[in-house]
């Protein structure tokens, strides 16, 4: 039993050694590529005068951020509008299925409403109890 307990701490003391030894070459490594990159990039900016093309790509980038920004105002505008929704449902049906919601609203997306339930749960709006292979929903 001695012996078996022995050849257990050295097997693990290696096993924790080598990967720590791992580790520190996996970061070496990475640290040896992002100051290749660092020198291949000084090198190309000394090299390359700067182009009234990148003044465009400037731009372009910050009209596809603003656009981005409002894509995500939007979403989240449509969160907001689908809480209200589903609360409203479930202050009209306590205790409905979560399942019976998924039919209630068949052009959201499944993942969407359970996110939308979970967040509802969380700040208090809603209780959910397990039923089954679903959940009952009920207003707070």
């Amino acid at each position: 039993m001695g012996d078996l307990v022995f050849v257990l701490l050295v097997v693990g003391g290696l096993g924790t050694f080598f990967y720590v030894k791992m580790r520190q070459y996996t970061a070496e490594q990475a640290q040896q590529q992002r100051s290749v990159a660092a020198d291949e990039v000084a090198e190309t900016a000394v090299e390359e005068p700067v182009a009234e093309a990148s003044v465009a790509e400037a731009d372009k980038t910050a009209v596809e951020v603003e656009a981005t920004a409002a894509e995500t105002a939007a979403q989240a505008a449509d969160a907001d509008d689908l809480a209200l929704r589903v609360l409203s449902v479930v202050r009209a049906e306590p205790g409905v299925l979560q399942v019976a919601l998924y039919k209630r609203f068949p052009d959201e997306n499944r993942k969407v409403i359970q996110t939308t339930l979970l967040q509802l749960d969380k700040n208090g709006s809603v209780r959910r109890e397990k039923s089954g292979n679903s959940y009952k929903v009920f207003a707070v």
